[in-house]
Order: C-alpha cells, then structure tokens, then sequence
C-alpha cells in the first residue's frame, strides 16, 4: 500500500499557518518531515501521513502509540 502524502497547502491548513511559513520551516529545518518528488532543489515537496501525525504528536506532548 502506498503511503498518503499531503501537499504543503493541505499541511499548512491542517497545522493552521500559512504556506509561506511552512516553507520556511523547511529552510530552517523546522516543522514535519517531508520528501521531495524528484532530485532537483525545486521538486515537489509532500509530507507523508505519518510524518505529519508525529509532529502533530510531539507539539502536542502526545506519545505516539
């Protein structure tokens, strides 16, 4: 099974911030684990589901079970 990724609008929606502000994080090395789509810098970037629920996880002090 292929695991479901998120574009950065659906994340930065879900995490209540804006896009700008996700791709900063990522600069910074902040914010979810993503991936890109492809080897260039300007690839497309996705956050895989549980990457995204393991940060959404750790902000908010929850272990992960």
């Amino acid at each position: 099974m292929l695991p479901i990724l998120y574009t950065p609008e659906e994340v930065a929606k879900t995490l209540k911030v804006s896009r700008v502000t996700l791709t900063r994080w990522r600069k910074e090395g902040f914010g979810p684990k993503f991936i890109r789509l492809g080897t260039k810098k300007w690839s497309r970037v996705r956050y895989p589901e549980g990457c995204l629920e393991a940060y959404i996880a750790e902000c908010s002090g929850v272990e992960e079970v």
